[in-house]
């Protein structure tokens, strides 16, 4: 209602009160005011129809600088070879430390065997600039200098409003001048990298039900872990409020404290998405899902995964078979179905020296250890002799002296699931052992048996010339023994079925009731009996169960040979009277005389006259392990599946340091003697053992990282000292002094179970686990590249032997540190993860999962659950559909990851240690399935786990075995050894804290960011003092980070201590349990987070601010966007799936980025 002033009221007072001047002046007073008030308001309205106009023209000079800065961005990162990183990589104090910059990615090819180039020239002259403006644009930009001192005439961009921390959370943008009629115009801008940060939104919440989904989770968590970020609040806990965390002050609604968004700014965002590209190449990845899933007719079948033509790089066919292994095991409910060898191995090609790196996974049993146990023993005299000795020396007892040997097989199922088979054969040839043997009557002097000078160094006799019978044709050149089913003391049958990582002693079958009497024709080897039958090649094997009865053992008392080689000293007087000459070869002691052993290893100085006996001149020894059907024996069906041979040059090298090269022993006739009721071995005498061994942590003659270097799960394998030292090899040999039953260097067999043995830690009770897993099987589809990393897929013969080469970057001892090539050896570590890394992936859009691709582009989540569906404006989801499965195998799999997207992908190069943490922290108090259908708590720990499913707590405490007792101590070997490690809070951060500081050595050595997944994978090749070069970034700083805050422990192996000459000695330095189930491997960090990462930034950040007017007209506008590229080219003519034409718009400008949010941004909120 407008407000009036009456007039005729005014007179009436005023002829009333007659003061009309003073009304007047009053009057005139007012409408001066108002006049005047006018005149300001006028004033005003001038002055805001300025601001006005100016604050439009500031906001359409941010918007300028916005799209300035998506231009530049898109020209700079569009292209899929390219990388970025933020400045505080790259210089140790720039002044604007958030600012990214970017490069032109690159990749050097080891296979090529160039030198190695120089990293920081290479990549230092492919820097493109800095998304950053300056007021002297566009020249300051492309300094790589340039943070360091940060623009000049700059803006704030990020402040206060924004971020908050202990750092420096500021970012400035120098004002770019535009021309206009005041001359006060101008904007900035600044892009910064979102996916450095680690993503705040919440994944699809509980631990999935589903087994497929529970199991894919631990390989790829579908959020991170902010548990272990101080400043998050209720944000961790309420997956709503994270839901709706998209600014930094809804952010700040829910964290700890209204400064949660703020401190949270450079840590976590809800926003980065990953395109599926190949940084290194260029171009999308290849999905093996798809290609896995079809392999028959896909284009990778029968192709080498690496082109380094040294004849061992796996082929594609085994990654295939080693995907598809999780239809053969099968962990619906909590089970499993072991690996049957008799059926999964009938269409396996023989392994043989032409194929040294097999097609297919290879499930075998691996010999862990051949021990051959050397004793003496006496038994009565022949029959034919009893009688007649006892005539002519009455009152005497006569005892005729055996040399015994007997094997001692223990095998090792290095997998984490059941092996079981019917039988196998284990072929043994030439045993490079030689003996002589001395008499001695009552108190009298040593004799010589065979006729032959005691300095003359030849004459050092092998087994096979022991053997009643024509030489040659009856030597032990190739043996063998048959391992089938039952246990010590009981009859042979059933099939064997060894327990993830068991290992299990074989030996020949005695029942607890059997006497040596009863089983002896299955042990004297002479020249036509049943022993000698069933030890050689033609006959049917000896049958060896689990445990070991040592009544039995083979056994030989020709032990002169020939009449011809008796030394008549060695004779008792009677015995020259009595006996036919031929008789000579036999040994007759009473009971208080003395016999010794002398033994040696044969080597190239100790000629053999018997010049038929070529196998017997040559030191060297074999095995062979052979799949025998059940119903075959015996028959063509016999598949060789491990074949080993030893060549030894300098025999001296497998004795201990110290100990003598001639074993001697002696015994009484009387105390070794062996009943023939005898239930046991009697007074049977060990002296010596041969063993033939992998690589435990202790108890080795050349200590080495066995589970790093000495991968004993090969298809074949050729230990030869010419190629290579024993401590750069798979197994070992040597030849032992024994001095009772029960000590080491004898077998030790679990007392609990009576068949298992030790191996793993040591192969003693003292040191050693009865179950040791070294190896993986995927239980449902692969999700990750880092699940390679238990594959065994360097299974061939040659050198060098990595045991986990995905996903680890040791230097290996035969190469040296500056080459990823040597002659023939090839780096093979190097290789596979600058092959993988970066070109391949997995959708996870697996026939078997249960989620297939039409339930994907419904919207529901595969197995992997950071794959978001993708498809471009104007496409339907048939059509989507179509590309997704239509075509063969190959095209598909370039097809997939155009319609895929990675949620929550995060940037290798963050300098984050709060991201890094939250990153790290993803299963944080997961529970972890076992094989056994349970679960091993976390207890609210981070757990990093290489075998997957977890071991048990069942078959944890099987494998510390029944001679625990030591306070505790065994039951902590097998704890250290399940190959799961957690993480608390503290260990995490100073995990994190570790792991940026390396980034950033890096960087700021290379003036460069990381610019391929390889690289990061990978250590630096250079000399050995060089950052990297020895172990990658990754494994480095997790060794440094065990320093501070004791991550795992290495107390169950030995320091190495040099003895062998090999190419790069830095690699071999250390502690021999490295590499084993109780040290962390980067490896096993990278199958938690190695499927979403990425050194590509596709989601940034812009702030633009923009100015105009001037003096009290002057506007200031401040913007922010986020910006996302995705997998269609800038041109759509071009499919996403092709490599664009060189020098066309695509290979310009690459993929597009596309504005996804905007919005206004007050003073306040900067």
């Amino acid at each position: 209602m407008k407000s009036r002033i009456s007039i005729s009221r005014c007179r009436r007072i005023g002829q009333r009160h007659g003061f009309a001047l003073v009304i007047t002046i009053s009057l005139m007073v007012l409408l001066s005011l108002l006049a005047i008030g006018l005149l300001s308001l006028s004033s005003v309205s001038i002055r805001n129809s300025g601001r006005s106009e100016a604050m439009t023209q500031a906001k359409a000079n941010a918007r300028l600088g916005l799209m300035i800065a998506l231009g530049e961005i898109q020209k700079t990162l569009g292209p899929d070879q390219s990388a970025a990183a933020p400045a505080s990589m790259i210089s140790e104090t720039p002044a604007e430390p958030h600012v990214a910059g970017v490069w032109e990615s690159w990749t050097w090819d080891p296979t090529t065997n160039a030198s190695v180039p120089d990293y920081a020239s290479e990549k230092g002259s492919r820097f493109q600039g800095w998304l950053l403006s300056d007021d002297q644009e566009p020249g300051r930009r492309l300094d790589l200098d340039f943070p360091v001192q940060g623009p000049s005439n700059s803006v704030l961009l990020v402040g206060e409003g924004s971020a908050e921390g202990s750092d420096d959370v500021e970012v400035r943008g120098g004002v770019v001048g535009i021309d206009s009629e005041d001359g006060n115009e101008g904007f900035a801008w600044a892009a910064l990298q979102e996916d450095v940060k680690a993503h705040v939104q919440p994944g699809a919440g509980d631990v999935p039900d589903g087994a497929a989904e529970r199991f894919a989770s631990l390989f790829s968590p579908d959020e991170s872990g902010l548990a272990s970020l101080d400043f998050v609040g209720e944000l961790e806990g309420d997956r709503d409020l994270r839901q709706r965390a998209l600014t930094t002050s809804t952010f700040s609604l829910a964290s700890a404290s209204s400064d949660g968004g703020r401190q949270s700014f450079h840590h976590l965002s809800p926003y980065p998405l990953g395109v599926l590209a190949d940084a290194a190449q260029g171009g999308l990845r290849r999905d093996l899902t798809t290609e896995f899933e079809n392999f028959t007719s896909s284009s990778l079948k029968d192709q080498r995964v690496l082109d380094a033509r040294t004849g061992a790089e796996p082929w594609w066919d085994h990654l295939a078979d080693y995907y598809n292994l999780h239809q053969r095991v099968d962990a619906a409910g909590g089970g499993e179905s072991p690996i049957n060898l008799d059926s999964d191995l009938r269409s396996f090609t023989e392994i043989n020296r032409s194929n040294s790196a097999p097609k297919r996974a290879v499930l075998t049993p691996v010999v862990a250890k051949v021990d051959i146990v050397f004793s003496l023993v006496t038994h009565d005299l022949r029959n034919q002799y009893q009688n007649k000795y006892a005539q002519q020396d009455q009152n005497r007892t006569h005892y005729s002296p055996w040399l015994v040997f007997e094997p001692v097989v223990t095998m090792w199922n290095p997998y984490n699931v059941p092996v079981e088979f019917s039988e196998l054969k284990l072929y043994f040839d030439k045993i490079p052992v030689g003996f002589r043997f001395q008499k001695k009557e009552g108190r009298g002097a040593w004799t010589e048996v065979r006729n032959v000078s005691t300095d003359n160094t030849e004459y050092w006799w092998p087994l096979s010339r022991y053997i009643w019978g024509g030489g040659k044709e009856d030597a032990i050149t190739e043996f063998f023994v048959r391992l089938v089913g039952g246990g010590a003391g009981s009859r042979p049958g059933g099939d064997v079925v060894l327990e993830p990582g068991e290992t299990r002693v074989f030996t020949a079958n005695v029942t607890a009731s059997e006497t040596w009497g009863q089983v002896k024709n299955d042990f004297i080897i002479t020249g036509s009996n049943d022993a000698k039958n069933k030890i050689q090649a033609g006959g049917n094997g000896v049958e060896y169960t689990g445990g070991w009865n040592r009544t039995g053992g083979f056994r030989f008392d020709h032990l002169s040979r020939f009449q011809s080689y008796r030394n008549p000293s060695s004779l008792y007087s009677f015995e020259r009277r009595m006996n036919n000459r031929n008789d000579w070869h036999w040994v007759a002691l009473r009971s208080s005389d003395g016999f010794r052993v002398r033994a040696r290893l044969l080597d190239n100085d100790n000629p053999d006259t018997n010049e038929s006996a070529d196998d017997d001149r040559d030191r060297s020894f074999s095995m062979k392990l052979s799949l025998m059907t059940q119903d075959a024996r015996m028959t063509d069906t016999r598949k060789v599946i491990q074949d080993m041979t030893i060549e030894v040059d300098d025999f001296h090298k497998l004795y201990r340091e110290g100990e003598p090269k001639i074993i001697e022993h002696d015994i009484i006739a009387a105390e070794a003697y062996q009943a023939e009721s005898a239930r046991g071995p009697g007074g049977k005498s060990p002296f010596a053992v041969l063993s033939l061994t992998a690589k435990p942590t202790r108890d080795l003659l050349h200590p080495t990282k066995g589970w790093l270097f000495g991968n004993p799960a090969t298809a074949n394998l050729t230990v030869d000292e010419s190629q290579a030292p024993y401590s750069a090899q798979s197994y070992e040999m040597s030849f032992l002094e024994v001095f009772g039953s029960n000590s080491f260097p004898m077998v030790d067999v679990d007392i609990a179970t009576g068949t298992r043995g030790f191996f793993g830690p040591g192969q003693t009770s003292q040191y050693g686990l009865t179950a040791a897993t070294m190896f993986s099987l995927p239980r449902e589809p692969m999700v990750s590249i880092a699940q390679f990393q238990s594959a065994n897929i360097l299974a061939s013969n040659a050198l060098p032997h990595f045991n986990y080469p995905v996903g680890n970057s040791h230097a290996h001892p035969l190469i040296p540190s500056d080459r990823v090539m040597q002659s023939r050896m090839f780096d093979h570590s190097y290789g596979l993860n600058w092959r993988l890394w970066d070109s391949f992936y997995f959708s996870s859009l697996s026939q078997d999962a249960p989620v297939d691709a039409a339930s994907f582009v419904d919207g529901e989540s595969p197995l992997n659950p950071r794959m978001i569906f993708h498809k471009p404006g104007g496409m339907t989801d048939g059509d989507a559909l179509a590309r997704i499965e239509g075509g063969d195998p190959s095209e598909r799999g370039l097809r997939v990851a155009s319609h895929q997207l990675v949620r929550g992908v995060f940037n290798v190069n963050s300098t984050s240690v709060e991201a890094w943490k939250a990153v790290l922290s993803g299963l944080k108090g997961r529970e972890i399935p076992t094989r056994e259908g349970g679960e091993r708590s976390s207890d609210d720990q981070t757990p990093f786990g290489r075998i997957i499913p977890a071991v048990s707590q069942n078959d944890e405490a099987l494998a510390v075995g029944g001679g625990a007792g030591n306070g505790g101590l065994e039951a902590a070997r097998a704890s250290r050894w399940v190959g799961m490690h957690r993480l608390d809070d503290n260990q995490i951060e100073v995990l994190a804290r570790k792991i940026v500081d390396e980034i950033k050595k890096r960087g700021q050595e290379d003036e460069a960011p990381i610019l391929t997944l390889g690289e990061f994978v990978n250590r630096r090749p250079g000399s050995s003092t060089d950052l990297h070069a020895v172990r990658g970034l990754l494994q480095t700083a997790i060794d440094e980070a065990n320093q501070e805050a004791q991550l795992f422990s290495l107390e169950d192996g030995d320091p190495i201590l040099l003895t062998d000459t090999v190419a790069n000695t830095a690699a071999l330095e250390g502690n021999t349990a490295e590499g084993s189930p109780a040290e962390l491997l980067q490896g096993d960090v990278l199958h938690q987070i190695g499927a979403f990462l990425t050194t590509h930034s596709d989601t940034l950040r812009i702030r633009s601010y923009g100015t105009a007017g001037q003096d009290g007209s002057k506007a200031e506008a401040w913007c922010e966007a986020i910006v996302q590229r995705v997998p269609e080219f800038v041109d759509s003519s071009d499919n996403p799936e092709v490599v664009p034409a060189p020098d066309s718009v695509n290979a310009r400008f690459g993929r597009r980025y596309q504005v996804v949010s905007f919005r206004w941004l007050t003073r306040n909120e900067v």
